[in-house]
């Protein structure tokens, strides 16, 4: 992307958002209507709620208080049985089992990957063997497929860079995964 296109871009979004913000700003949030009384009774019905007007509760709270002052009964164990669970329930039950198992997948790739990092910082050790022609390039990557260093290009380039590439002995050196790119070039270089 040159620079024209990019400004004629970055020009683009701005008109966009002096169009679209003052729309959005005066428009403002649309509020859902208010449902009516027949509304609210008619949905409480289709939930199984028994409607009262104010007559009919206030003659049943004084049948209860009634019955309760009459006959007191001895204390039972109350039978518990199930409701019928409303769709708020399933939906915070769905939504409580969906953060459990989110938190148990983060602790199993927490774990993985605590493994994976205890396993790539395991010292590895490797018995390089240099034979007369090796280049740098060729001495990095057997490094780097064995996992003494990470980077070849990188290691290469510091043999170069340094100097050790033309101090390169023939020979067999054991190495290690702990050993740094100055370390290891004094080992393969003989130059401890």
């Amino acid at each position: 992307m040159n620079m024209r296109t990019a400004r004629m871009f970055a020009l683009g979004m701005m008109f966009t958002l002096l169009i679209v913000w003052p729309a959005q700003y005066f428009a403002g949030p649309k509020e859902a209507p208010k449902p009516t009384v027949t509304d609210a009774k008619a949905l409480l019905k289709k939930e199984d709620y028994k409607v009262l007007t104010k007559e009919e509760y206030a003659k049943l709270t004084a049948k209860v208080q009634e019955n309760q002052v009459a006959k007191p009964k001895p204390a039972e164990p109350q039978k518990v049985t199930p409701s019928k669970p409303k769709p708020e329930d399933k939906e915070q039950t769905e939504k409580v089992n969906k953060e459990k198992e989110a938190v148990e997948k983060a602790k199993k790739e927490a774990a993985e990957k605590a493994e994976a990092e205890k396993k790539a910082n395991a010292e590895k050790t490797f018995t390089l063997k240099i034979t007369d022609g090796m280049s740098p390039g060729e001495i990095a990557s057997q490094l780097k497929s064995n996992g003494i260093i990470k980077d070849s290009d990188k290691f290469e380039k510091y043999l170069i860079d340094n100097d050790y590439h033309t101090d390169i002995q023939i020979g067999t050196y054991k190495l290690n995964s702990k050993m740094d790119f100055s370390t290891v070039s004094r080992v393969i270089t003989k130059n401890n």
